[in-house]
């Protein structure tokens, strides 16, 4: 049996025990009534889950283990300054503490009965989250007995919608401070060495860590806006970690809100800030700024006809009334002619009538969209007609030079392929050709001083390997040198060389640089030459 029986008496017969209202893990709490005065009341008795048990009379409270009994003793000094704390705590939305006193192996304590429900309770009968007006009601009760609990230097470290009772009247009390601690004079946090239970969703990071030195008025702050989100919601709060990892700026993914609550939204995410020094630092604060909000004024739509009240930089108030027509004397003329101004001033407009309010707004001096538009087709025109003037003048600047200026332009690009044919056909015969850097009418020439038999072999090599050099100049990589010389096996011929040594499709490089074509066969040991290949950065046109 882990509670007492109904009219099971305490005291002596001074209270008598009705019914079970609540148990905990360090607690029953029965709904009793003072025989005194008859009078309805909430007894809390000191029972540990798991450790302790009740002896065959149903009433006794023993220690199930003998290690456990200094355990026992320690928690229930615990349990006696709990109570103490609650009866100094003289505050109308916390619950008070009548008596105290210890019987049967173990501590109770008498509080005020509140013929209600807790918040928690609410919410899981009505089934549905409080709408922010039924918040706002309470929210000032509860932060007034959280002010009465911080000033008496108590944090409450338990604060959530199972603690907070609301009777039939409406009215708040702060209950069960189980897991209160007393605030260290000296060196601040709580005075406790010990662990301290929470709740998850409703205990930030430094509780959760039990780094006491760090405990203080926003811890108890942070539950709060736990509590709030719960009730806004009817959803369990997330873990501080859970709102970390939300990167958006209003945590919409951590804490969604419905879409019909407003301004409570943004103090729910400013009380649940997971770093303490970014919530409110005091329960003042969050009082003083609900009470901002509601005295602020309300702006009115002013009459019309009545003066408006202008922006001014001193202390004089500065009206500003709208003209009222002028009123006609009888016999007057109907159509008067209107005052002439002291100083003309010009109203032209864009295509418009000056007279026209609405098209006031574009008279000359003032910001004007089309002729601003005007002025930049204008600008980019003229940068239009420049570029096309110099682009004219460079062309017959070309065009007056003479035609052997074009002749030099090109001749480079056909010397140099032509050179580059005559070193890859020298390489592979082993001879030596002399470089032409001289015009294409010059070839002839030259070619004279060397040795006819020479040549004519160079001559006859090219021709022979034309179209492998074609398949060289198109492709990707540039002979360069050596890069080793292999002997050829038995069966071999350049393709399959290439294939090993170079890639696929790669034989027209030992082609050309050994001057042997790919198909034919080549004698066991034979030497061939493995070029060197660098990546050309741009292809070579090939020569016309």
């Amino acid at each position: 049996m882990q509670h007492l029986q109904p009219n099971t008496t305490l005291q002596g017969g001074k209270y008598r025990i009705e019914r079970v209202l609540g148990q905990g893990g360090f607690g029953n709490t029965y709904v009793g009534v003072n025989t005194v005065f008859n009078e309805r009341v909430a007894i809390k008795e000191f029972f540990m889950r798991g450790v302790t048990l009740r002896e065959d009379d149903h009433v006794t409270v023993s220690v199930s283990v003998p290690d456990n009994r200094e355990s026992f003793r320690e928690q229930k000094e615990k349990f006696k300054k709990e109570a103490l704390r609650i009866r100094l705590l003289k505050n109308e939305h916390i619950i008070g503490v009548q008596d105290f006193f210890e019987e049967n192996g173990t501590a109770y304590y008498v509080m005020d009965y509140v013929d209600g429900e807790n918040l928690a309770e609410r919410l899981k009968k009505t089934g549905r989250p409080m709408t922010e007006q039924e918040v706002r009601g309470i929210l000032p009760q509860i932060l007034d007995a959280l002010k009465a609990v911080h000033d008496a230097g108590i944090w409450h470290l338990d604060l959530k919608p199972a603690n907070i009772m609301l009777d039939k009247s409406g009215n708040v009390k702060l209950i069960d401070f189980g897991a209160s601690k007393q605030l260290n004079a000296q060196k601040g946090g709580a005075t406790t060495s010990t662990a301290i239970s929470y709740t998850n969703g409703y205990a930030p990071r430094e509780q959760m860590e039990q780094n006491y030195d760090k405990f203080g008025p926003w811890t108890d702050i942070y539950a709060l806006g736990a509590t709030l989100y719960n009730l806004l919601t009817n959803k369990r709060p997330p873990l501080p970690s859970d709102i970390d990892d939300d990167m958006s700026e209003d945590k919409h993914l951590a804490l969604p809100f419905p879409e019909n609550v407003g301004g409570l939204k943004f103090l729910v995410l400013q009380m649940m800030k997971t770093n303490r020094l970014q919530r409110p630092q005091s329960v003042e604060a969050i009082i003083c700024s609900e009470k901002s909000r509601k005295e602020e004024p309300k702006t009115k739509t002013p009459p019309k006809n009545s003066p408006q009240r202008a922006p001014s930089s001193n202390d004089e108030e500065t009206f500003i009334a709208e003209p009222q027509p002028k009123q006609v004397k009888k016999g007057a003329a109907t159509n008067p002619k209107p005052p002439k101004p002291a100083v003309e001033e010009k109203s032209e407009t864009l295509g418009g009538d000056s007279e026209n309010p609405k098209k006031r707004k574009f008279a000359l001096g003032a910001y004007n969209p089309f002729k601003t538009f005007a002025v930049i087709v204008c600008a980019i025109i003229a940068v239009l007609i420049y570029g096309n003037y110099t682009s004219n003048v460079n062309k017959k600047e070309k065009a007056s030079e003479p035609q052997t200026s074009q002749v030099e332009s090109v001749e480079p690009k056909f010397v140099q392929r032509k050179q580059y044919l005559l070193d890859s056909s020298a390489q592979a015969s082993g001879g030596q050709i002399r470089r032409s850097t001289e015009p294409p009418n010059s070839e002839s020439k030259e070619r004279e001083t060397i040795k006819q038999s020479d040549a004519r072999q160079s001559i006859v090599q090219l021709d022979k390997y034309q179209q492998m050099d074609n398949r060289v100049r198109y492709g990707c990589y540039r002979i360069v040198g050596t890069s080793q010389v292999i002997k050829a096996k038995e069966g071999e011929n350049l393709k399959k060389i290439a294939n090993r040594s170079l890639g696929p499709d790669m034989e027209c490089y030992l082609e050309v640089y050994n001057g042997i074509k790919a198909s034919d066969p080549l004698t066991e040991g034979q030497e061939i030459k493995i070029p060197k290949l660098v990546y050309k950065k741009k292809k070579e046109a090939p020569i016309e």
